[in-house]
């Protein structure tokens, strides 16, 4: 469905859009071991997150923000979709 007919079926001036991925590239007892042993701390996984706006208007794309991390040998996919959120936040172009 394209984002002008959802706008309009919903009464609003903007959809949001978004999407996120994330993959495990290496084991928590190696990054772990590497870390503790080398003091190198090497990530366990990494995620993508793509969050767009499109105009009621149009349907057209009036914002997209494409960030990409890794985590740290001691955190989860879950803290690092917060810490993703949250640079979102500060560069979100709208407020209440």
């Amino acid at each position: 469905m394209l984002s002008d007919s959802l706008c309009k079926i919903l009464g609003v001036d903007a959809i949001i859009k978004s999407s996120w991925t994330y993959a495990k590239t290496g084991s928590e007892a190696g990054a772990i071991a590497s870390a503790l042993l080398l003091g190198v701390s090497k990530g366990t996984g990494s995620g993508q997150l793509v969050m767009q706006i499109n105009s009621a208007k149009d349907g057209e794309m009036v914002w997209r923000m494409s960030k990409e991390m890794t985590e740290s040998a001691f955190s989860s996919a879950n803290a690092l979709m917060e810490q993703m959120m949250r640079k979102v936040g500060r560069v979100f172009p709208f407020e209440k």
